[in-house]
Parts: structure tokens; sequence; C-alpha cells
């Protein structure tokens, strides 16, 4: 029997670290000596993004100690147990970093060596836990919790109050872990909050994420996502800059249509918002939920992106839905000939958004069952070839939702957001460091992909997003060391 209960044990995986009570939310790892994958993953993108070399965070693991996560030695040096895990509490302003001490007679000094430069040293016990502190001016600034082999240490910002709770935390039974067993919980990292579940995993040079939520994105009482199943937009394969396919509710056509149409109202200068308000009411009812949107790619001179016509019009792209009664949404369409839009062909509109000569001109209307809306033609051509060649195959959609990233294009869209374009519109300064950070290492990923499955019986949702550098991204292929910035 105890070779079988041992055997289970290990299957089922270590205990977690405590969360500590209050918490917004809180990254889990179960193991330290098993991250070898997720850690090469980190450095093989840190070569092109700062943000995310190791080197860059591993300050932050603990707010006392110093350590190489990468390195069992490292981890031992620290006093702490490199075969446990640890845990990150995260608070609006804070955190506090639970960890399993190995060997208290290296933990202790050190930890409180760094407390002696924040403040007057004291100990004391608060819930059967001894508690050591750095005070200024009788308040804790910094400390940590020690119970039996289990620690939590935190520094700034509430600290007494958060080792209070710790110390409270520490003396609850282990919850049940979000790993169902101890090869799962290799290589990656968890994190949970009240409605979110995610669960990263580093596998060299991918990065994988599965993750659960509840209750579900919904308005009303239920979710903006059908399950997956048949859809016209199944079988199209990915292409151009960015492909979204959905299989969206009753309820999320709603909220789908009441967006886009607060979108063109806002490109649209000429547009009369009642009329395009008796439209949107008027197909509503003739929308499968079937839909699809292709992002062909990013135009735009340098100094253009001032404005919001000017962003819509800037990212080439076209939606595309299923329509019940093509008949009744043709008839429907006619109403945006009072809104100025000219009819080019049957069921085909084209509506000039402003009064100027470079005003952008918005594209509707019908191909088959597919309702259209476009801001470029090279686009709604693209979106409706692909549609086609999807229909031929007749695949069923196999997710709720699902996104198709090209990073290569992404890459270069970000780099046409102009120094002109940042001084005329600090707006744009958060897009712009983004693209600082993200341009050299999409330049050197393969793939990014997400996708969402929602549960038609439940509020959850399920889902989960891939991402692959090129297989060129080796670690010793020379970089700037600065890439990123």
């Amino acid at each position: 029997m105890t070779p079988l209960l041992l055997a289970l044990s290990l299957a089922a995986g270590p205990a977690p670290l405590p969360s500590v009570d209050g918490a917004q939310a809180t990254i889990l790892v179960a193991r330290l000596d098993r991250m070898g994958r997720m850690v090469s993953f980190l450095e093989r993108a840190g070569r092109y993004s700062v943000i995310l070399r190791p080197g860059s965070w591993v300050s932050e693991l603990h707010p006392l100690l110093s350590f190489d996560p990468s390195r069992p030695d490292s981890i031992s040096a620290a006093g702490i147990d490199p075969a446990a895990g640890i845990a990150i509490s995260l608070f609006n302003d804070n955190r506090v970093t639970c960890v399993s001490v190995s060997d208290p007679a290296k933990y202790e000094p050190q930890a409180q060596a760094r407390l002696s430069q924040l403040g007057a040293v004291g100990r004391a016990k608060d819930a059967g836990a001894s508690v050591v502190v750095a005070a200024v001016k009788g308040h804790a600034v910094a400390g940590y919790v020690l119970r039996g082999n289990l620690s939590c240490a935190t520094e700034g910002a509430g600290a007494e109050d958060l080792l209070r709770r710790a110390a409270k935390s520490l003396a609850k039974p282990p919850r049940k872990a979000p790993w169902d067993s101890a090869v799962t919980a290799e290589d990656t990292a968890y994190f949970l909050s009240p409605q979110l579940t995610l669960q990263l995993t580093g596998k060299l040079d991918t990065m994988e994420m599965r993750g659960r939520s509840t209750p579900a994105v919904s308005i009303g009482s239920g979710s903006m996502l059908k399950p997956a199943g048949a859809s016209p937009y199944g079988g199209v394969q990915p292409s151009g800059l960015m492909l979204v396919r959905a299989r969206v509710s009753p309820d999320g056509v709603r909220r789908v249509l009441g967006q886009a149409g607060a979108t063109v109202l806002a490109a649209c200068e000429v547009c009369n918002p009642d009329v395009v308000g008796s439209l949107i009411g008027a197909i509503r009812n003739e929308l499968t939920g079937e839909v699809m949107l292709r992002v062909d790619r990013v135009k735009t001179p340098p100094g253009s992106l001032r404005s919001l016509q000017a962003r819509y019009f800037a990212v080439k792209h076209a939606y595309l839905a299923e329509v019940a009664h093509p008949e009744v949404v043709s008839t429907a369409l006619e109403g945006l000939i009072k809104i100025g839009a000219v009819r080019t062909a049957k069921d085909t509109y084209s509506l000039k958004t402003g009064t100027s000569e470079t005003a952008g001109t918005v594209l509707a209307g019908l191909s088959g069952k597919n309702l259209y809306l476009a801001n470029d033609d090279q686009a709604l051509q693209a979106a409706l070839s692909a549609a086609a060649a999807g229909a031929a195959r007749a695949a069923p959609l196999e997710h709720s939702a699902d996104v198709f990233v090209d990073p290569h294009l992404t890459a270069r869209a970000f780099g046409q957001v102009s120094l002109l374009d940042l001084m005329s519109s600090r707006d744009l300064a958060p897009l712009v460091a983004a693209g600082t950070e993200l341009v050299p290492l999409l330049t050197h990923s393969q793939v990014l992909t997400a996708w969402v499955d929602a549960d038609g019986a439940s509020a959850t949702q399920r889902m989960g997003a891939t991402w692959k550098l090129d297989p060129g991204t080796a670690p010793d292929e020379p970089a700037a060391p600065d890439a990123g910035r």
C-alpha cells in the first residue's frame, strides 16, 4: 500500500504554495527546478524583447533575496528549495512572494541583510508564525513571515497588513493544485484569479497558453459566443495580417452590430446616426452569427494618423457575416442611399465618408449569403476569395472563435507609425512604445494563434493561444545588446 500511495502522490504533483488572502491574482509555479524549457523560451524571446529577458525580471521574483531561477544551485544558495515552487500574490500596489525554505540558516541572514538596509529590524510572532520586519518610525516597510518551512515576504506599501495576512494564510491547509499531475506541472506557470485561470507552458521555441474563465464574456443572460460547429468560414485558411472567425450568439450579434455601427459613425462625417441605427435594426435578425474579419494590411503615410478617421482607414480590412435571407438584407441595404451611398452594382454600395478629397470610402453590400463591410477594395476582394475557397472545403469551425496573426506583417504595420505621428498625437505613445519592444520579437516569430470555446450549458469559457518563434531563433544567434529597445 505504501508504494502505491507514494506513486499516487508523485503523479499528482507537488502541493501548491499559499496565496495570500485578498490578492487580486496569484502567479504560481509548481517546481522551480522543472522550468528549463520555459526559461529557454524566454531566453530566446528575450534576445529580441528586453521585457522577456530573464535578466530583466528575475530580481522581481523575491523582494528580499536574489537568485537565478534557472539554476538550482543558485536557488539553494538562497536557502530556498528548488524542488518546490513559488507563489506571487498580486495586489493593487504590491506583491507577496511565498517560497519553501530548505535551509533557514541561509535564508534568514540574507533576508535580514536586505531588511537592515530598509529600517530597524525586529522579530515578533503572529498567528503562530515568526515575523521579521524592517520598521521606519514604528511602521513595517518590509519583512517576511516564516512558519515551518514556508515563508512569505514583501516590501513596500501596506507591508504590515500584507505580512499579517500572509501569516494567516500560512496557517491554512494547502489548497487544491491547478495541475493534475507532476508532468503537467513542469515548465508551466499558472495565473489564477477569481474569474480566470491561465496555464503558460514553455517548450523551447514555443509558448502555449490554456485557460478557463467564468463567467463567460456576455451581455444579458448569455455568452457572446456559440459552441464550435458548422460555419461557412470554417474552411477559410489563415492569410493576411490577421484573420478572425467566430460563431456569435444572438445576444452577441446585438453587441457586435452596435460596435460596428459606432466604428462606422466615428469614421464617417456624413453618416446619419438614425439611418445607421435603422439599418442595423433591419438586418439584425437576419444574421446567423457566423462572422469573419480579415485584416489585409496596414498602409499609412507618415504623419497621417492624427484623426480617428485616418486610423480607421489605415487598417485595410473587411468584415463578412452570413445572412439567413439575402433578399431581405438586399432590400434593407437600399437604406444606405439615404446617407449618400452610391449603388455601383446590384447589392453593392460605396459611401464616401467625408466631403474632402482625401476622405475614405466604405464599401458595403452582399455577395451570395455574405454581408460585407470593408474600407478597402483589395481587402474586400481578398476576404471574399478566401471565404469562397473556404466554403468549398466545407469544414466546421473547431472553436467558438479563433484568431490567426501574421507576426511579420504585424511588425511591418508597427513600423509605419512614425515619429511625426507621435509628435502630433500623444495618444499614440503606448502604441509606439509597444512597437519598439515588439517589432524585433515579431520579426523573429513564426506563429501567433488564439482560440476561445464557449460552453453553451454553463457560464465558462475555455481559451488557448500559441506563440512560436522562428526556427532560426537559436540561443547562440547573435543579437544586439539592446534588442527590442
